[in-house]
């Protein structure tokens, strides 16, 4: 490490084993009396102060030592109330990049007791090249512990985690570990830390290590009752031998005292990207000397389709006249009279209405023919309810009983990109209407009734879609789209 400042100061000079060290006299434009010209009274003229300019550098030598990343992996929480204790994934930053998370683990008893848990989609982890891998394994040839396990950097695909919706009750949270070794014993293991990055590369937040006092992991008491460590080779990320062999294996060599295991958790909000997370891990021994492995995991992409009334209710209304039920973008549910529709997922949603017929409950006469509206905002934040050609019309036509008991209108959807297609936390403004009218004649007077089903479905676009399906965050109802 080189580090150069500069201060006011005078020369010097000093040594130390593994640091050399040196400075230089440097004077500024006058003279080192402050003097401008050959005038010997210079040294109380306030006009003429003096300065003197003093490089200093120093370098730091790492000495013979190296630290080693064994092998790293992922752990998600499988307690809903669990990342409440986190709480490092604030994202009402616009470009969220920390706090860094505190260096305080999990809990391991309690409300927010984390529960490891093997990851909520089946993957399958790939090197570097694509091809399928164990990621850590035995059969490391170098020093300090030959024939231990390895990893290589660059792996993908270690986990896959599925956010909680409109992150409830918490956020999900996600647990990193570490397997470390250090040429001149673990006693010279200074830090461990991991950068974690959203799938555009922005930096989401630094986690902090903590020394594991357990070898067998959290709540582990052997080798075979180890929750932890049978969720990382059940998911995938360790092989058994890497974890249990009796010579070389993780927990051997860690109760030893040649080996140290490290970790400390995270959150990940649903309003965050999906997408690969990249994970750096560095280890800094307390020579200066590091390491880093990077490998990643997965985000998995969802909708989650809300709505914030209960009923339409079209009142009374003369035959032959349309009635409408206008939609807002305020959210209040669950019996709002002005209908609005939301995603509390993290990837886009796209919405289509299917409609029953309306039929007389005296006379069963039929009304089934209806309309809507849909929009969520445009660029700029630009409200529907401002713009209405950020709104698209559609109609559907169900069909009436008669011999038969009738049948719903075929499924109808808006548009799955734009101002329609509906990015987390987004509120689109839905416009609902009947037309009250038969082929040959007014509908007659009667109550009516029927059904309305409001359907979403995944939209995942490369252009004019969800800023979170192509790993970059989103500000909700700010109208961003994907070039």
């Amino acid at each position: 490490m080189r580090a150069t400042r500069r201060r006011r100061s005078v020369a010097t000079r000093f040594a130390v084993a593994g640091v050399a060290a040196s400075a230089v006299l440097a004077l500024s434009g006058t003279s080192a009396f402050g003097v401008t010209g050959a005038v010997g009274h210079g040294f109380s003229d306030p006009s003429n102060p003096t300065s003197v300019q003093v490089p200093e550098t120093a370098t730091v030598s790492g000495g013979s030592s190296a630290t080693r990343i064994e092998c790293g992996w992922a752990i998600p929480d499988n307690n809903p109330v669990g990342g409440f204790e986190t709480s490092n994934s604030n994202t009402a930053a616009v470009n969220y990049t920390g706090p860094n998370a505190t260096d305080t683990p999990p809990s391991t008893s309690g409300a927010n007791a984390f529960i490891p848990g093997n990851g909520d989609a089946v993957t399958v982890a790939t090197n570097a090249a694509g091809a399928p891998v164990t990621p850590c394994q035995l059969g490391f040839t170098g020093a300090p512990n030959p024939g231990s396990a390895t990893q290589a950097s660059g792996d993908s695909h270690l986990v896959a985690v599925l956010p909680n919706a409109d992150d409830l009750p918490a956020e999900r949270r996600i647990d990193l570990w570490s397997a470390v070794d250090d040429t001149q014993g673990v006693a010279n293991i200074a830090k461990v830390y991991w950068d974690v990055y959203h799938p555009d590369g922005t930096l989401k937040v630094e986690v902090q290590g903590v020394q594991s006092t357990n070898c067998f992991g959290p709540n582990g008491t052997s080798a075979t009752v180890d929750p932890m460590f049978q969720a990382a080779i059940t998911s995938g990320q360790l092989a058994a031998s890497a974890v249990n062999d009796t010579t070389n294996g993780m927990i051997v060599l860690c109760n030893e005292g040649v080996k140290q295991l490290w970790h400390n958790a995270f959150d990940v909000s649903k309003d965050q990207p999906n997408g690969a997370y990249k994970i750096v891990e560095t280890a800094v021994d307390k020579n200066g000397n590091s390491t880093q492995l990077t490998y990643s995991i997965d985000i998995i992409p969802f909708f989650d389709l809300a709505i914030d009334f209960n009923n339409v209710n079209y009142g009374t209304i003369s035959a032959n006249q349309a009635s409408i039920v206008a939609g807002d973008v305020n959210f209040l549910p669950p019996s709002d009279t002005r209908p609005s529709v939301t995603n509390r997922g993290n990837s886009g949603e796209q919405i289509g209405l299917i409609w029953s017929p309306m039929v007389g409950t005296k006379l069963g006469k039929c009304i089934n023919n209806f309309d809507a509206n849909l929009g969520t905002f445009g660029p700029g934040a630009v409200s529907p309810g401002l713009n209405p050609a950020l709104l698209q019309h559609i109609t559907g036509t169900a069909t009436c009983p008669s011999t038969s008991a009738g049948a719903n209108s075929p499924e109808v959807d808006f548009n799955p990109t734009g101002s329609q297609l509906l990015c987390p936390n987004d509120i689109a403004k839905l416009d609902l209407s009947i037309d009250p009218q038969l082929s040959n004649g007014a509908v007659p007077a009667d109550a009516y009734t029927g059904t309305l089903t409001v359907v979403a479905k995944s939209s995942i676009q490369l252009h004019n879609g969800c800023p979170t399906d192509n790993g970059t965050l989103y500000v909700p109802n700010s109208g961003t789209r994907t070039a």
